[in-house]
């Protein structure tokens, strides 16, 4: 029968120290027993021991297989605690980074907000200062008006009076019987009563 499980060349030679003379000797031992008209027995015999060694093949390949990948597993996680502490190590890293970053975050916040919180306080003082200067500009103008408004009245009233005074006293020195020199506004009239005096 052809060895179908085990490797190529190694089809009794992974049997156990021992176990190919055990088997040779306990079917020397069956062959004896078995009387020679019965081949089939015979056979069936063989075919039995032919089947029981590549089990034996086959599971002897599967512990060496196992061996050898226990072996690659162990040497993979010796190595996982060093890679673990790297990896602790970043995030570590990390975790600092993006405290540093929030604490610059909120101290940029922090500065925004008082910057516009200034700016506000700016303008409104801009505007204040801008009302209070309109006011004094308007206070400065009404009293400057008012000045020249009572400027004016004042140079109307004398102009009043210088013209009332003369008439006035003309009238008084009539009466007296004294003649009033002639004014101003009369001699350019040219006024009929000027030349007369005190007729």
């Amino acid at each position: 029968m052809k060895d179908t499980h085990a490797l190529p060349g190694q089809k009794r030679s992974l049997l156990a120290p021992g176990s190919a003379s055990r088997w040779a000797s306990r079917w020397s031992v069956t062959k004896h027993c078995v009387p020679s008209g019965h081949p089939q027995v015979i056979r069936q015999l063989e075919n039995n021991i032919e089947k029981t060694t590549v089990k034996i093949a086959t599971s002897q390949n599967m512990h060496l297989l196992y061996v050898d990948l226990l072996h690659h597993l162990k040497k993979e996680l010796a190595g996982y605690p060093t890679e673990l502490d790297k990896l602790q190590t970043l995030v570590g890293d990390y975790c600092s980074e993006l405290s540093d970053m929030t604490i610059m975050s909120q101290d940029a916040m922090m500065i925004t907000d008082e910057v516009k919180m200034n700016m506000r306080q700016g303008e409104a003082t801009f505007i204040e200062e801008r009302r209070a200067r309109e006011n004094r500009l308007n206070q400065q103008k009404k009293l400057i008006d008012k000045i020249h408004t009572k400027e004016t009245n004042e140079k109307y009233r004398r102009g009043r009076r210088d013209l009332d005074f003369p008439s006035n006293l003309m009238g008084t020195e009539t009466v007296k019987g004294h003649r009033w020199p002639v004014s101003r506004s009369e001699e350019h009239r040219g006024e009929p009563g000027a030349a007369d005096g005190g007729l």
